[in-house]
């Protein structure tokens, strides 16, 4: 792999970050190619490694430190892939209040492997946290872990996650399609102290087929506790939430509220209703505009970025953005991603950011948002924004490589001064300089970006 960035990044990636840094706090910034493990190593209490969009084949554990893993363009277009290791993706040990895991999808894990008197027990396929860690999980994506046990002999104890004598939050994550041949197809939370917390969360379509019981959702073992409040436990093979046999399920308790739960769950607020994902197929588990989930979080708690009360679930329906259209391969044979970051409303955190990776550095672009969708030929490529069309200031590219990143804040005031109502639905694309293309089509695009401007 590549050597690291230095430990003191230089101003233009900052911004590239577009995430502000906490005073005398220091970033690394991680490129496909690169090593996040590198990275965590070399950073103290209080910093933040910050993953560009890619897939990474990597094993990582996060050594007990407070620090900041993120993604800077999100699950979507960020991935941890551990086919190649037979253990858990990530591993954390002791992690204090303030360290926070974000914006990746995790796949292919297997889990940390424990000697028993039946071979090797599994635990945590795409993560295994232990040791007393209170790390906080963010935006996350746990797709497809656990599978590669190998059975009886080689037996998976929680299929995504493993809590063992921890105390965990997960918050705005997707659970999907793990396994698990003993308790928690997607989760376990094992051992006296052990909380997993699973905070608007979703938890799909997940597997456990042991004859103790199968706990094909989330699951508890000797002591183990969790708490669900505004998600979507649905779909999961067996019980949706539910300790491990006697005598494996004595002192366990799990507390929901204000949750979608099949089969139904004692709780306040909790319901028993098909959540109408709008295409689990694609792993679109957002809500349909009919959903039951819709507004029917706890009303005390925090309003959803769009003024209303809180949806279940990991993707409230008014805030799902989506990438449309597709993009042109550039001249340096990268093919360009659209993202973002933060939330497009007019009240709240001022933080919506729309990001483009894998562009041609040290050339200049724009981003276009339009208020219709369109499909229109453009310097060989797709312009894929029309209707009325605002053009955002122009942004340089820069970066020592072929293929950089760039972003634009589209700020609460940017909308105003355009007069665009909240409730607009919005595309986004850019367009940047790509001479390496014969005149009269030397400019690249990237896909588009679908978001709804919320009040």
């Amino acid at each position: 792999m590549s050597a690291l960035l230095p430990r003191r990044i230089l101003p233009i990636l900052l911004f590239i970050s577009g995430l502000p840094a906490l005073a005398g706090a220091t970033d690394f910034l991680v490129q496909p190619g690169q090593s996040i493990q590198v990275a965590i190593d070399a950073a103290l209490d209080g910093d933040r490694v910050l993953v560009q969009p890619g897939t990474y084949s990597e094993a990582i554990q996060l050594r007990g430190k407070r620090i900041e893993v993120r993604s800077t363009g999100g699950a979507a277009v960020t991935t941890l892939d551990g086919a190649a290791f037979a253990t858990s993706i990530v591993r954390a040990a002791g992690e204090p209040l303030g360290a926070v895991f974000a914006g990746f999808t995790l796949t292919n894990g297997r889990g940390v492997g424990v000697p028993s008197s039946y071979g090797l027990d599994y635990y945590g396929g795409a993560m295994n946290c232990s040791g007393g860690s209170r790390l906080t999980i963010e935006d996350c994506r746990f797709v497809r872990n656990g599978w590669n046990s190998g059975g009886f002999n080689n037996c998976t104890f929680g299929g995504a996650i493993y809590c063992g004598e921890s105390q965990i939050t997960l918050v705005r994550c997707l659970l999907v399609d793990n396994f698990a041949w003993a308790c928690g197809g997607a989760s376990l939370s094992n051992g006296a102290g052990s909380l997993m917390t699973f905070d608007r969360c979703t938890v799909v379509a997940n597997v456990s087929t042991n004859f103790f019981g199968p706990q094909g959702g989330i699951g508890m073992a000797n002591d183990g506790d969790v708490l669900v409040r505004d998600s979507i436990v649905w779909g999961n093979f067996g019980n949706q939430i539910d300790a491990f046999a006697f005598p494996y399920n004595q002192g366990c308790v799990a507390t929901a509220s204000w949750s979608c739960i099949q089969n139904g769950f004692a709780g306040a607020g909790n319901i028993a209703v098909d959540p109408r994902f709008v295409s689990p197929a694609t792993l679109d588990y957002s809500l349909q505009s009919n959903s039951p989930c819709i507004d029917a979080g706890d009303p005390s708690a925090a309003l959803d970025p769009d003024g209303t009360r809180r949806d279940l679930g990991a993707y409230p329906y008014f805030l799902a953005p989506a990438i449309e259209c597709v993009a042109r391969v550039n001249s340096a044979g990268c093919t360009p991603q659209i993202g973002w970051q933060g939330t497009p409303t007019l009240a709240g955190a001022d933080d919506f950011r729309v990001t483009a990776s894998n562009v041609i550095t040290n050339t200049n672009g724009v981003l276009f948002v339009g208020s219709n969708a369109a499909s229109t030929p453009y310097f060989g490529g797709i312009l894929c924004v029309g209707g009325t069309v605002w053009r955002g200031p122009i942004q340089y590219i820069g970066g020592s490589g072929s293929c950089g990143s760039m972003m634009i804040a589209l700020s609460h005031q940017w909308f105003l001064d355009r007069g665009i109502a909240p409730g607009t639905t919005l595309r986004a694309q850019f367009a940047y300089r790509d001479q390496g293309y014969p005149l009269g089509s030397n400019v690249g695009t990237t896909d588009a970006l679908r978001f709804v401007l919320g009040p």
